[in-house]
C-alpha cells in the first residue's frame, strides 16, 4: 500500500478527500437514522456542517448556496447533530493518545531525522478558532490578537495525525496557560520526564 504523503500534492488531496468523506458520510448515515431531521439527507447535512467550517458563518454562504440552500435553524440543527456525532463516534475512535515504546522511538527517530530535535515525540501548538463574540462573559473570548475566540491546543504525532485536542479555554488564555491547565501535559512529565 502507497503512504499518500509520499504522493504530488493533487494526487494525495483528491485521495483524502474522497476518502475522508465517504468515511464521514457512511459514520454520520449510521447515526442519522434515529434523528429528527428526517427531510434532509446524510449527504445535504454533512456538505451544510462542512459549508459552516469553510464559511465560519451561516450567512457567508450556507444559507445562500444554491448547492446547500437551506434556512438558519435547519444549519444549527444539523451542525449540532453532526458536531455530536463527530465528537461521539469519529473523535472516539481516531483522537487518541496512546504511543508504544516502539511508536516512541520511531517518532523520535522521525522527528530527529527531519529536525535535528533529540527527544521528541510529539508537537504541540495552540490555536484561536474565531467565535462571535457570546453574550455572557464575552470579555474573556477577547484575545492578544483582536477578536474573539477559543484558544484550542492540539497535539500531533510525528505523522502528522492529531492526538489530542483541548478546546475548553476562551481566548484571553495564552497558549502557555492552556497548556499548564493540560491533563496531557501533567502525564506526559509523569511518564517521559528522565
Amino acid at each position: 500500500m502507497c503512504d499518500p504523503f509520499q504522493m504530488n500534492s493533487k494526487k494525495t488531496l483528491g485521495l483524502i478527500r474522497t476518502l475522508s468523506s465517504t468515511y464521514v458520510l457512511d459514520t454520520f448515515a449510521e447515526e442519522t437514522q434515529q434523528s429528527t431531521l428526517t427531510s434532509l439527507s446524510p449527504l445535504n447535512r454533512v456538505v451544510a456542517a462542512l459549508r459552516y467550517f469553510a464559511e465560519g458563518s451561516y450567512q457567508h454562504g450556507v444559507g445562500t448556496d444554491y448547492n446547500v440552500g437551506m434556512g438558519q435553524s435547519t444549519v444549527s440543527k444539523s451542525l449540532s447533530h453532526f458536531l455530536e456525532v463527530m465528537q461521539r463516534k469519529l473523535c472516539r475512535e481516531w483522537i487518541k493518545f496512546d504511543q508504544s515504546e516502539e511508536e516512541k522511538m520511531q517518532a523520535e527517530q522521525e522527528f530527529y531525522a527531519k529536525a535535528s530535535f533529540p527527544g521528541v515525540i510529539i508537537c504541540v501548538d495552540g490555536t484561536h478558532i474565531k467565535i462571535v463574540k457570546p453574550s455572557e462573559e464575552g470579555f474573556l473570548y477577547y484575545n492578544r490578537k483582536g477578536f474573539y475566540s477559543i484558544n484550542a491546543i492540539l497535539v500531533c504525532d510525528n505523522r502528522m495525525r492529531i492526538k489530542s485536542i483541548d478546546a475548553r479555554y476562551p481566548g484571553c488564555n495564552h497558549d502557555s496557560h492552556v497548556w499548564g491547565l493540560s491533563k496531557l501535559r501533567s502525564h506526559m512529565e509523569r511518564r517521559y520526564r528522565e
